[in-house]
């Protein structure tokens, strides 16, 4: 009896051994696949340096069309965290951007800012479209 039980108790510990090895092994698999992903963040966390060059009210046109199309997170974020992306992503301050958007609710053209982006945007879409033609 006392070969069988130190034959189970063997087994038991081989079977635990190799648990710990499989676990060991798929830890270091995580940190490996972890660390690539560091890596190709960390190489593209070098973004170009671009200055806002329109008005701050404009901005927050931008900021308050794109927070009305939902293009963020589903449509699940506020206008203070879009807001918050952009002053970081292009160094400007806004301020309190919903008084200026009360400014821009009380313009005779609300959406003058974003009306003249699509009218641009049309304009660059024809001449490629021409150029593409001849």
């Amino acid at each position: 009896m006392n070969e069988i039980a130190a034959l189970d108790a063997e087994d038991n510990a081989l079977h635990i051994l190799l648990e710990i090895l499989q676990r060991i092994t798929a830890i270091e698999h995580l940190l490996t696949v972890q660390s690539q992903t560091n890596s190709l963040i960390d190489s593209n966390n070098t973004l170009p340096s671009i200055t806002w060059s329109a008005s701050k009210t404009d901005l927050i046109e931008l900021i308050y069309g794109l927070y009305a199309n939902k293009v963020f997170n589903n449509g699940k974020t506020t206008i203070k965290d879009i807001t918050h992306f952009f002053e970081g992503a292009l160094g400007v301050k806004l301020g309190n951007t919903s008084l200026r958007f009360q400014e821009i609710l009380r313009r005779k053209d609300s959406v003058a800012f974003l009306d003249q982006v699509r009218n641009a945007l049309e304009i660059y879409m024809t001449r490629i479209d021409d150029k593409a033609r001849t």
